[in-house]
């Protein structure tokens, strides 16, 4: 059955219809899509496909962070909304913000390398951030220590995909740089392991998850040696962060 939506969602890339975002004249957005693992670079390609289904996204942008990959390879799309980069050095999640902050959009929406979105999905999440840009918005995200996808709610941190708007953006980096003041260990740590902590930490109340329908995710979300979260020193990183973000937050 997972082999069967999979699928289907890659054949949406090739011949679904277009989503036409048409409620807001003028409203576009940046997506940002950053990849690292071997494994996982075959998902660029489909979701790029996905994306650009989507006529309210004005840029696309894959980063590619592995040095010793090509991205070029793996992505043979060419369309003028689709840039395509490679860099020079091994970055972190995290480095997606300062690509976004670099662009100037107001609109920006941004999706780790294993969540394969339909564009309806997408615009479901774009509508809401529309609507109410005040907040970062998402699809999954954690509560008190508990996951939470498909569900209208808010939460303390946003997983995986992030819609946000400029002003969170500038927050962002207030923050950061405001942790890199206290514990420059700490500020080292947010691109690897804590970007997301920060983000959610950007409205002017909590973020929300939407329920846009079925998840797909890369059978590698929970593999280990692939997703961060599973590496050994993880959780020691981002709760040093946590702490110290604690200290700003108090001033």
């Amino acid at each position: 059955m997972k082999k069967l939506f999979y699928w289907h969602w890659i054949l949406y890339g090739y011949i679904g219809r277009n989503r036409v975002f048409d409620k807001y004249v003028g409203t576009g957005a940046l997506f940002i899509l950053t990849c690292y693992n071997l494994e996982r670079m075959k998902n660029i390609e489909p979701i790029v496909r996905s994306i650009l289904k989507c006529t309210f996204i004005e840029k696309i942008i894959v980063s590619n962070h592995n040095p010793s990959v090509i991205l070029e390879h793996w992505v043979r799309i060419k369309d003028k909304r689709l840039k395509l980069v490679n860099q020079m050095t091994r970055r972190g999640p995290g480095y997606r913000w300062k690509l976004a902050h670099e662009e100037g959009s107001e609109f920006i929406i941004l999706i780790d390398d294993d969540m394969l979105v339909y564009p309806s999905q997408l615009e479901i999440l774009f509508n809401h951030l529309v609507k109410q840009p005040d907040i970062p918005h998402g699809i999954t995200g954690h509560y008190k220590s508990e996951y939470y996808q498909n569900k209208e709610m808010e939460v303390g941190t946003l997983n995986q995909i992030y819609a946000i708007t400029r002003q969170h953006l500038v927050k962002y980096f207030e923050l950061s740089e405001a942790i890199k003041a206290i514990d420059y260990m700490a500020y080292e740590d947010i691109e690897f392991y804590a970007d997301d902590i920060l983000i959610s930490k950007s409205g002017i109340n909590k973020p929300r998850i939407h329920n846009v329908g079925t998840l797909l995710r890369c059978p590698t979300a929970r593999k280990p040696g692939v997703a961060m979260h599973l590496e050994e020193n993880f959780l020691k990183k981002r709760i040093r962060v946590i702490d110290v973000l604690e200290l700003v937050m108090q001033h």
